[in-house]
């Protein structure tokens, strides 16, 4: 390997002493961010000059760090402390950024994990009414939630999908981070919805989603305050969870609670998780009186 300064290198030389490969090198050439300097009219060899191992280290550094081409070639064609502040400074921006998109995948990734290993404990019970020990009083936690209510259908024969879909949109359109299964609220005559007659399909039903961070720009996001509730875990479709309903309110009766008559529904998994209806998960809250939704 060359070694007197001044010195000229192959592609060869050069990809070993940078640790580079040749393939890149010639890249670099193709693309004009750095050719050989000298080219020997006898024989056509290329040479890199002594400079430009400088700018091939300045290259490789710049790549490790994420920069693109484009950015590289204005950097050697304008390289000093101010340039070079600026791009820096670019790329930690843009580093920041996939570092957020990244713990924001790695959350919404571990929450749908947590999610579906509760679905699959919870699918190893029977299907159907639930057993005594699966009613109980619980506390569920305020939490700031983006929403919509309105009147709409509300058969539990079929899931009111485009309420889900809607909530996504309204999400992406104000930068909003969604956390944890989605919900509903019946706002009143929740056994309306398991109604076969067709002439109480529709109702004041909310739908929302947990948001893990301030939404105070968005019309669409509210406080959920905090309740005591009666509160059970269906597994099977929606349209067979009356008798688990029904089986809450003898509960309640029996202990001397009185129900808000509000109902909310938790989709721990549901039909955009599985195709099998048997292992849809539901955990069923009916708010004690006194309940402000």
């Amino acid at each position: 390997m060359p070694k007197k300064s001044g010195e000229l290198y192959t592609i060869g030389q050069m990809a070993r002493l940078c640790d580079v490969s040749a393939k890149q090198l010639r890249h670099y050439d193709e693309n004009n961010i750095l050719s050989p300097a000298y080219r020997d009219s006898s024989t056509s060899y290329r040479y890199y000059t002594q400079k430009q191992v400088e700018e091939v280290l300045l290259i490789r550094e710049l790549r490790m760090l994420g920069f693109s081409l484009d950015s590289i070639a204005e950097l050697l064609n304008n390289r000093d402390l101010t340039n070079l502040k600026a791009e820096l400074e670019k790329s930690v921006h843009q580093a920041r950024t996939a570092l957020k998109d990244a713990q924001y995948k790695y959350d919404q990734t571990v929450d749908a994990l947590l999610r579906v290993t509760q679905a699959i404990e919870f699918t190893y019970k029977p299907p159907g009414t639930p057993l005594e020990g699966n009613i109980q009083l619980v506390n569920f936690a305020a939490r700031e939630v983006v929403y919509t209510r309105y009147i709409s259908y509300w058969n539990a024969k079929s899931l009111f999908i485009n309420r889900r879909a809607e909530l996504y949109a309204i999400a992406d359109h104000y930068g909003l981070t969604i956390t944890g299964p989605n919900m509903a609220i019946f706002h009143g005559g929740y056994m309306d919805q398991f109604d076969d007659s067709g002439t109480k399909s529709e109702g004041d039903l909310e739908t929302c989603f947990t948001i893990s961070q301030g939404g105070g720009h968005c019309p669409h996001v509210r406080a959920l305050k905090a309740f005591t509730a009666v509160s059970s875990v269906f597994i099977g479709h929606y349209r067979n969870m009356k008798p688990c309903y029904v089986a809450m309110e003898q509960w309640a009766l029996e202990r001397g609670y009185q129900l808000a008559g509000t109902s909310l529904e938790e989709y721990i998994a549901g039909a955009t998780m599985t195709r099998q209806e048997e292992n849809y998960v539901t955990r069923l809250y009916l708010p004690l009186l006194g309940y402000e939704p």
